[in-house]
């Protein structure tokens, strides 16, 4: 399934988020909007100059998660009849943004977001030992 860009914004805070089209057809002209939202953060030596990490949680973040951290989060929708699947694809982004964005483009969101992402990963692991 080939999946196309709804939306994509760059943030000052160097977050990327990129929303993209899984939506498919389940009955008649009826479809299930899926929206897979897909949040990036790049972890170059210019992310570390500007965050609040310790050298040790560096190296903790770029031996875990490489030189990007990605997240997938999901909006669904069902019954949506096909005329109005676009509209609908593209009110879903603009209501997420809305809410959204205040909080995410806070210059501290991606340094928090990243330590948590360090806290959990473990918790993570060993929940499926």
């Amino acid at each position: 399934m080939t999946a196309n860009i709804l939306h994509q914004q760059h943030l000052d805070n160097g977050l990327e988020l990129i929303f993209t089209d899984l939506s498919n057809r389940y009955y008649g002209d009826f479809y299930q909007i899926k929206i897979d939202i897909i949040s990036r953060i790049h972890l170059s030596d210019a992310f570390f100059a500007t965050c609040d990490l310790s050298e040790r949680e560096e190296v903790k973040v770029r031996s875990r998660f490489g030189v990007v951290l990605e997240t997938h989060q999901e909006l669904k929708r069902m019954g949506v009849a096909g005329p109005d699947v676009a509209s609908v694809s593209m009110e879903m982004v603009q209501n997420y943004l809305q809410t959204s964005l205040p909080y995410l483009a806070a210059a501290q969101f991606p340094s928090r977001f990243v330590r948590q992402r360090l806290v959990e990963r473990p918790l993570l692991r060993a929940l499926h030992e």
